[in-house]
C-alpha cells in the first residue's frame, strides 16, 4: 500500500513552526509496512487544498492522512476541502462538528476538535488536527482499528546506537551490508545518537539482524527508537541504583532530561548546579588549589565534584561535568566546546574528555547526551 501526507497550515509553507507532524506519520506508516509516495506541505488555501485532494484521487495510492485546518476559525477549512473534493455535502456529526457526508469522526481525547476519516472509491481519506500532542493518539487510535491486520511484505527492526559517529559504524558495518545486499539498512543520525532501521525478510534477514546485534552490541541502547535518557533510567532501575549530578555547563540538562523520563524518581537522589567556583567549593568542596592550578574545566575538578556528592552521601552513580559552552571563554590550551565528565560508581572514577562543535546551547545538548551516554556504558561494565 501506499499513502500521501498533506500538512495543512500557513504556519508550516511560512517556516513559523517545524513539521514535525510529517516525520512522525512517515515513520508510523513505514513501520506498518506502507510506503510513503509524498509528503506535501500546503499553505490555508481551500482552491489548492482541493487541487492536491483531487491529485491523490487520481494517483495509485490508496491512503491520506491530514493534518491541520479542523479547527473553529475562518482559516479551518479541510473539511470543506475534503467535500468539495469528494463532491460531497458538509453534515453535522455526533460531536457537533461539520462533517463531509459518509465521514466517521475520529474523537480527539486532548483537545476540543475531532478529526474525520472517509473512504471513497476505494480511497481513504484520514483528517486530523495540526496540534502534534493531540493529532499523534488520533492517529494511533484510529490507524490501529483500520490497519492492524495488515500484513507487511517485509520486517522492519530498529536499533538505536550511542558511542560514535555515522562514519565509525559504517566501518564496522560495510562487510555486512555487502555480504546481505537483499536487506536494506538505513541510519538517521540525531544529537547524541544514530537509529538504524532494518529492512528485510525471512531467514536473510533474521541472520542479518543477528549479526548487525552482535556487531554493536556494546552501543546499542535499545530497541526502537529510545532516548539515552530512557535508556539510563531503565539501566539504574535494573541495577536499583539512585543516581545524581553536579553539573556545571550543563545547568540542569542531565537532571532535567532524567526527569523527563517517568519513573524518575526512583532513581533521581540530586542534583546541584555548580555554575561558579565558589558553588563548587561550598557544595562539593572542591579545593581552591585544584581550581587555581588547573581551573574549573579540568579532570582534576570533575574527580573532586564527584567525591564531593559522595561525601554527602548523595547516590549510587555519581556524574559531574565541567565545560566550556561559550562563544566566550575558550583559549587554544582549552577552547570552546572543550567539556570533562566524571561518572563514580563502587568507588571507580572514569573521566572523560570531548570538544563538541556548535553554539552554546548545541554544545550543552551534546554534553548532556555524551555525558549520560557515558553513565549509560560504566552501568553495563
Amino acid at each position: 500500500m501506499r499513502a500521501w501526507i498533506f500538512n495543512i497550515g500557513d504556519e508550516i509553507t511560512a517556516g513559523r513552526v517545524v513539521n514535525t507532524n510529517a516525520s512522525f506519520l512517515a515513520g508510523e506508516l513505514d513501520r506498518a509496512g506502507i510506503t510513503v509516495e509524498k509528503i506535501i506541505a500546503v499553505a490555508d488555501d481551500e482552491p489548492a487544498i482541493i487541487a492536491e485532494i483531487k491529485a491523490f484521487l487520481a494517483s495509485g495510492s490508496a491512503l491520506l492522512v491530514t493534518t491541520g485546518g479542523l479547527g473553529a476559525t475562518d482559516d479551518d477549512i479541510t473539511r470543506r476541502a475534503v467535500a468539495a473534493a469528494l463532491n460531497k455535502k458538509l453534515a453535522s456529526g455526533a460531536s457537533a462538528d461539520l462533517f463531509p457526508e459518509g465521514a466517521s469522526p475520529i474523537e480527539n481525547r486532548y483537545g476540543s476538535a475531532d478529526g474525520f476519516l472517509i473512504s471513497h472509491e476505494g480511497k481513504t481519506i484520514i483528517s486530523l488536527v495540526g496540534p502534534p500532542y493531540e493529532m499523534r493518539p488520533m492517529f494511533k487510535d484510529v490507524f490501529a482499528r483500520l490497519y492492524s491486520g495488515a500484513k507487511k511484505k517485509e520486517d522492519v527492526r530498529e536499533f538505536t546506537v550511542i558511542g560514535g559517529t555515522e562514519a565509525d559504524f559504517d566501518k564496522i558495518l560495510r562487510p555486512l551490508r555487502a555480504e546481505f545486499p537483499g536487506v536494506s539498512l538505513n541510519s538517521y543520525c540525531s544529537v547524541g545518537k544514530i537509529r538504524y532501521v532494518l529492512k528485510g525478510a525471512g531467514d536473510e534477514f533474521a541472520k542479518f539482524v543477528g549479526r548487525f546485534a552482535g556487531l554493536l552490541s556494546e552501543n546499542i541502547i535499545g530497541v526502537g527508537d529510545i532516548s539515552i535518557e530512557e535508556a539510563v533510567v531503565s539501566r539504574l532501575k535494573e541495577r536499583k541504583y539512585k543516581v545524581s549530578f553536579a553539573e556545571s555547563c550543563t545547568g540542569g540538562l542531565l537532571a532535567a532530561k532524567i526527569v523527563s523520563v517517568p519513573g524518575a524518581s526512583s532513581i533521581l537522589g540530586e542534583s546541584f548546579v555548580v555554575y561558579s567556583n565558589e558553588a563548587k567549593m561550598k557544595y562539593l568542596g572542591v579545593k581552591s588549589e585544584t581550581l587555581a592550578a588547573h581551573g574549573a574545566v579540568s579532570e582534576e575538578t570533575v574527580r573532586e565534584m564527584v567525591d564531593g556528592l559522595e561525601r554527602i552521601g548523595a547516590g549510587d552513580a555519581l556524574v559531574s561535568a565541567s565545560g566550556i559552552a561559550g562563544p566566550e571563554g575558550g583559549s587554544r590550551e582549552k577552547p570552546v566546546g572543550l567539556v570533562y565528565c566524571a561518572v563514580k560508581i563502587g568507588g571507580v572514577t572514569r573521566v572523560g574528555k570531548r570538544v563538541f562543535k556548535g553554539d552554546r546551547n548545541l554544545i550543552r545538548e551534546r554534553a548532556a547526551c555524551w555525558v549520560l551516554g557515558k553513565l549509560w556504558t560504566y552501568l553495563k561494565g
